[in-house]
C-alpha cells in the first residue's frame, strides 16, 4: 500500500453521499480522525467515560449532537472533536464525508473524515472522554477485511485491539469507508456493469458479493438483504432504521 491516504482522498472526492431526511432522528455528527506518526498512517478514537449519558464506556469518535448555532453538520464534527480532544477547528483538513447512519440510541449520525496534525497536545473533556486510542490504518484494512465476506448475520462488525473492541455504529462508520477505499476492487477493463438491487449503484459483476441468487456491490447490501429479504433501494432506510 504506497499510499492510502491518497486512496482515501479519491474515495472520498468522488462519492456521492445519501442525504435521508432526519424522519424523526436526532441530528449528529463525528470526525474521523486520521494522523501521520511519521512512518504510518493511523485512526484516532476516544474512550467515552461511564459520567457521560449516551453510550457509556464505548470507543468512539469525536462527535455529539447537533446544536443550533451550527451551521453545518461538518461544523457539528469540529465543534465536537475541538471540545472532547482540544484540536483546534483550523488544525483539521476534512477530506469529506461518509454515509449516514441511525444508531440504536435514535441519532442519525454524519461522518466526516479528516486529517488531524501530530504529534499534538490534546486536551482531554475529562467528563466525556477517558483516553485516546491510536490505531495503525494498515491493521484495521486488515483486520476488515478478515471479516468481508463472512457470515452475514448481522450488519455490525467488530475491531479488537488490545482488550478495546470497536462496535457498533463506530465500527459501522469504520468499515464503511475502509470497504469503499482499500477493500471495494475497481471495475476490471472490459467487465459490464450491474446494478446492485439495494443501493442501485454499478459495480462489475465480478467483484459481486454472492447471497442465495442475489448479486449484491458490498457485503452491506448483501447483509441488508440477508437480514430483512428486502432488495428495493426505497426500503434502505427503513432496514437502516431498524438495525441502527
Amino acid at each position: 500500500m504506497n499510499d492510502p491516504m491518497k486512496r482515501i482522498k479519491e474515495v472520498l472526492r468522488w462519492k456521492e453521499v445519501n442525504r435521508p431526511p432526519l424522519n424523526g432522528h436526532k441530528a449528529a455528527a463525528v470526525l474521523v480522525p486520521f494522523y501521520y506518526d511519521g512512518s504510518q498512517w493511523g485512526v484516532l478514537f476516544t474512550k467515552r467515560t461511564d459520567k457521560v449519558e449516551t453510550h457509556k464506556g464505548q470507543i468512539s469518535f469525536p462527535g455529539g449532537g447537533r446544536e443550533p448555532q451550527d451551521a453545518s453538520f461538518a461544523e457539528t464534527a469540529l465543534r465536537e472533536t475541538e471540545e472532547e480532544i482540544g484540536v483546534g477547528r483550523q488544525k483539521i483538513e476534512v477530506l469529506g464525508r461518509l454515509d449516514p447512519i441511525v444508531t440504536v440510541t435514535d441519532f442519525l449520525v454524519h461522518p466526516f473524515v479528516g486529517i488531524i496534525p501530530y504529534p499534538y497536545e490534546f486536551k482531554l473533556n475529562r467528563f466525556e472522554v477517558d483516553k485516546l486510542i491510536k490505531l495503525p490504518l494498515a491493521q484495521l484494512i486488515e483486520e476488515a477485511g478478515s471479516q468481508t465476506g463472512g457470515s452475514l448475520s448481522g450488519l455490525d462488525f467488530s475491531f479488537n485491539r488490545r482488550g478495546d473492541l470497536i462496535w457498533g455504529a463506530t465500527a459501522r462508520i469504520l468499515h464503511q469507508l475502509l470497504e469503499e477505499a482499500f477493500l471495494r476492487a475497481r471495475p476490471q477493463e472490459g467487465n459490464a456493469m450491474i446494478e446492485c438491487p439495494i443501493c442501485r449503484e454499478s459495480f462489475d459483476p465480478a467483484q459481486a458479493v454472492i447471497y442465495q441468487d442475489g448479486e449484491y456491490c458490498s457485503t452491506t447490501c448483501a447483509q441488508i438483504a440477508a437480514t430483512e429479504g428486502k432488495n428495493t433501494s426505497d426500503q434502505i432506510e427503513a432496514e437502516e432504521v431498524k438495525s441502527g
